[in-house]
């Protein structure tokens, strides 16, 4: 937001305010890592930047739809709820993943947020051909799903022609939109629009609570019992069905591990081929050996994780998504369970790194948080460290052998090599495996935490329906009949738009 100075404000739960230097040392409590920490409260940034005091705009960023757990998914959705205009990044290299898009219908378009706008973000990382294509693609997308919905790019150009049919490209022409939005005529209608539609959403919940609790006052006692003993029997039959569920994840968890294995185990010829022809056209077969050939070892283990991460991303993905959809379907539960980042101990892995080098690579793709839902990953914490601390074990050669002509060294070591890269691979399949399980597992936990949630809220519910009353009937039928008008009033008060 604007300010007449540079200042940075931490703001508690309770309203108490901290200032803190506006630098980059300030933001190193205040960030959720990775072994469990998540500072409470908001940050607020003042600047004197000419364009937030001639709007008057102040822009809130907040997590992305792949973090949405505990109190940031509260902060999130009441931000969201309250705004005016809300600008979603969408990864340009895996568009609108169903996380993403359940995250904007339940939380975006359902609330009237007054103006909406999809920003497509990393269109660099794209061949330049295919740019233009992915743009057109995915505006059809969003034109079926929500019409109501821009579509924009981050970049502007050369990394996107002129001739791009997205309604702005580039930060100046964001800016311009969110400009035109801010003074636009139609903005207080807009507002009261979203103010009275979610107000009739809470509304409707409260009615169908109290036509529910209507239903079983006028129940007699008996009926009552009945109903009772008929949701116990339902819920042991809906036992079954999570049961059902967890053996079906269970499938799909060693589906991905075959899967796995027989993918980077099927990259064992080409290695050894590309190895075998270093070694071919080496002057000095022992430094090769053994300065050489361990450094293009992790060279080559972090091209396999490169070329699988996409892949093992999306497949995990799909399992949560499909899992989720299941739960909502059967149990009409919404189970979040796509935070990547907290399905894997970075920490664990961490201590795996072997190198200056690589760690600083697991920092930086750590701040480029990429993957499905908004943001993730996963993938790369779980292939990262496999490949770091090569070792040649099975593969140690014999002092006699470097003794001998050039062209007999190559051919000794030629033939040990299979063995070398072998070893090297299923070593790395099976940390993977492992941690992949340990992936899995924490699914579980998940889906047996909702499982229980879940069952104790029905047994609740059916326990207070069978044991009302008629007592407080017409109190309820009184409050049955004002919920109505509210919402009569609140549909008709905008002629209709509601």
């Amino acid at each position: 937001m604007y300010g007449a100075e540079p200042k940075m404000w931490r703001i508690y739960p309770d309203g108490k305010k901290e200032q803190l230097p506006l630098n980059s040392e300030s933001w190193k409590n205040l960030i959720a890592d990775d072994s469990g920490g998540d500072p409470e409260g908001v940050i607020r940034i003042e600047i004197p930047n000419r364009w937030l005091k001639q709007t008057g705009v102040h822009i809130i960023d907040t997590p992305g739809a792949g973090d949405l757990i505990g109190r940031r998914a509260a902060l999130t959705t009441d931000a969201i709820a309250s705004c005016d205009a809300t600008l979603i990044a969408i990864d340009a290299t895996m568009p609108l993943s169903l996380t993403e898009r359940a995250f904007v219908e339940e939380h975006i378009l359902s609330r009237k947020i007054p103006r909406v706008a999809i920003v497509l973000t990393r269109l660099d990382q794209l061949p330049e051909a295919e740019r233009p294509s992915v743009v057109t693609y995915i505006d059809e997308k969003v034109a079926d799903w929500a019409p109501e919905v821009s579509v924009c790019s981050a970049h502007g150009t050369p990394v996107l022609p002129d001739d791009s049919i997205a309604a702005c490209a580039g930060p100046d022409s964001i800016l311009n939109m969110i400009s035109s939005w801010a003074g636009d005529e139609q903005h207080t209608l807009l507002r009261n629009i979203q103010i009275k539609t979610q107000l009739k959403d809470i509304i409707i919940v409260l009615h169908a609570a109290l036509v529910t609790e209507k239903e079983a006052a006028n129940l007699s006692y008996k009926e009552r019992q009945e109903i009772l003993k008929t949701g116990e029997q339902q819920l042991d039959r809906n036992r079954l069905d999570w049961e059902d569920l967890q053996l079906e994840l269970r499938k799909r968890e060693n589906d991905c591990i075959l899967w796995l294995e027989r993918i980077v185990l099927e990259k064992k010829e080409d290695i050894v081929e590309k190895f075998r022809y270093e070694l071919r056209h080496a002057p000095n077969p022992k430094q090769w050996w053994e300065e050489d050939l361990p450094f293009r070892l992790r060279q080559e283990m972090a091209n396999v994780a490169r070329g699988l991460e996409r892949s093992l991303q999306n497949r995990i993905g799909s399992d949560l998504s499909w899992l989720e959809e299941e739960a909502r379907n059967i149990f009409s539960v919404k189970m979040k369970l796509g935070h990547t980042d907290s399905l894997v101990n970075i920490n664990e892995l961490k201590g795996k790194f072997g190198s200056e080098e690589i760690s600083d690579l697991s920092s930086m793709r750590l701040r480029s948080r990429i993957g499905f839902g908004a943001a993730s990953v996963l993938s790369y914490l779980i292939f990262g460290p496999f490949g770091i601390a090569v070792s040649i074990g099975g593969g140690i050669i014999s002092e006699e052998i470097f003794s001998r002509s050039i062209e007999k060294q190559k051919k000794a070591l030629s033939k040990t090599l299979d063995d070398v890269v072998d070893q090297i691979l299923h070593g790395a399949v099976n940390i993977v495996q492992e941690r992949l399980q340990n992936v899995y597992i924490t699914i579980f936990r998940g889906v047996q935490k909702h499982e229980s949630i879940w069952f104790s809220a029905c047994r609740e519910s059916l326990i207070k329906d069978a044991g009302s009353s008629n007592e407080d009937l017409g109190k309820v039928e009184r409050q049955i009949k004002e919920a109505d008008e509210l919402i009569s009033k609140l549909t008709v008060s905008q002629g209709g738009l509601l």
